[in-house]
């Protein structure tokens, strides 16, 4: 039997569980660090944390391209159908590629200019604590008070730019991307299930850079090594990734983002209070 490492295990799920829900991984992985680090635990170096922070995205990953196939298979022979002779009008598919083109490029473009920055700040609660609070609210707003009967299919290319501005918000500890794409696309007046979709197709180019970018880095640095906690965290993210989408869906159907809401302004106070009775360090390394 395995033998998964208590940091592992709980790493795993936070972030299949957090990839996709409007309440922030990033933000709960720094605290996670912090609180294992605090109480004693054993956590890998820094270099085995970021194999297995490439592990953990490539599942996440591999559980929204299983549960979008069909759309993500639909989007791609839209791509391709571009470079193809044709007459007439666009498919939908073809048009749903480009406005996720548009959207996509500002987050890529910003994560490569600021990787390193990004890096310092992951783990530092006083901001994951603020940017929970601003941006669940700044979500509360836009679920509670905007027109919501709008169609992915009908998201103009300039509300696309807009959501992928966005998106790039999502590089600051603790707003959480799916949190803000969602957030945007309810502005934008898209009801919540393709607010949901588009905040999930959105995810997959930017994780796929994402791993792309740490991989050729750690690569480079010869640190790049395929491992059995990496393909444990893996699989274990892959399945937690799988229940939340599907639970996230359901619930859009079913209910507002209320619960999202107050779960992060809950945590926020939570983190102050945690900083405010000194029981964790500011930025935990």
């Amino acid at each position: 039997m395995f033998d998964v490492p208590l940091w592992l295990l709980v790493q795993a799920l936070i972030q299949g569980a957090t990839e996709f829900l409007p309440v922030s991984s990033t933000g709960h992985l720094g605290l996670s660090w912090a609180l294992l680090e605090n109480w004693g635990f054993s956590v890998p170096s820094p270099g085995n944390q970021q194999v297995i922070d490439i592990a953990l995205h490539i599942g996440t990953l591999l559980a929204v391209i299983l549960y979008f196939r069909g759309d993500i298979w639909r989007v791609a022979h839209g791509g391709l159908a571009l470079f193809t002779p044709r007459y007439g009008r666009l498919d939908p598919g073809s048009l749903l590629f480009v406005r996720l083109v548009v959207a996509s490029v500002p987050a890529l473009l910003m994560g490569v200019l600021i990787a390193d920055l990004r890096e310092s700040y992951k783990n530092d609660l006083a901001l994951i604590a603020s940017t929970t609070l601003l941006f669940g609210l700044l979500l509360w707003i836009a679920d509670r008070f905007c027109w919501s009967t709008g169609k992915l299919r009908h998201l103009s290319l300039l509300g696309a730019a807009f959501v992928g501005l966005l998106q790039c918000l999502a590089f600051i500890p603790g707003v959480s991307r799916s949190g803000i794409t969602i957030t945007a696309a309810r502005f934008l007046g898209l009801d919540r299930s393709d607010a949901i979709k588009l905040s999930m197709l959105l995810s997959i180019p930017l994780i796929l850079g994402a791993g792309l970018y740490g991989g050729l880095e750690l690569w480079a640095k010869g640190e790049l090594h395929l491992t059995q906690s990496a393909i444990t965290a893996a699989l274990i993210a892959f399945c937690a990734a799988l229940a939340s989408i599907h639970v996230l869906m359901e619930l859009a159907q079913r209910a507002t983002f209320l619960v999202f809401v107050l779960y992060r302004v809950a945590l926020g106070l939570l983190i102050y209070a945690v900083l405010a009775f000194d029981w964790l360090p500011v930025a935990a390394a």
